[in-house]
């Protein structure tokens, strides 16, 4: 099982709750600035309030991977890639009820890893694969920024090194040429 423990600020234990059943996944634990804490395994989202009762418990439908609650604290964000998978899924809930507001799967890559939100957007990172080119470019650092009440995708960035050997006559590498690409912008920056 799981076990969730709060202590004071002066290290005095204070509560402990302890999950029951099998574990298969354990997200990220966050506590906002009142005091709850939100923490996702099995892809169920629970929220704690500071004395340690359970206020409410949600499926999420999202791998147990990175979390985040948004600045203003309205928001609790989840982001993960399912085993073996090619997509990322993205939810948000509502702090105060649980209730998702809205959920994004995408075919973005392989692995999203970290969530932060601001004021209007979502930002996800993670593994991502274009599935463009020859051979396709994968596994590359891929943001995804989606709008933070509709979950609509607002904007994409990559950036990734791209590295071209120049072949003398004889079929020998006379120079390699290091290139960072930022795809979102089409910009490059030579460097060798």
């Amino acid at each position: 099982g799981v076990s969730l423990v709060r202590f004071g600020s002066d290290g005095t234990f204070q509560w402990r709750v302890v999950s029951t059943g099998t574990v298969l996944s354990v997200g990220r634990l966050l506590v906002d600035a009142e005091g709850n804490a939100y923490f996702a395994y099995n892809s169920t989202l629970y929220k704690y309030d500071p004395s340690g009762a359970l206020r409410w418990s949600t499926y999420t439908s999202v791998p147990d991977v990175g979390a985040t609650v948004s600045s203003d604290g309205a928001d609790v964000v989840l982001t993960g890639s399912p085993r073996g998978g090619a997509q990322w899924v993205t939810a948000a809930f509502d702090t105060a009820t649980g209730t998702r507001r809205w959920l994004v799967t995408a075919a973005e890559g392989n692995a999203a890893v970290d969530v932060v939100a601001d004021g209007g957007r979502v930002y996800v990172a993670g593994h991502g694969v274009t599935g463009a080119g020859t051979p396709a470019i994968a596994y590359f650092m891929t943001v995804v920024a989606y709008d933070r009440t509709t979950g609509a995708r607002l904007a994409v960035g990559v950036r990734f090194w791209l590295y071209r050997s120049v072949l003398t006559g004889r079929g020998s590498a006379s120079r390699t040429t290091r290139r960072w690409i930022e795809a979102s912008s089409v910009r490059t920056h030579s460097r060798r």
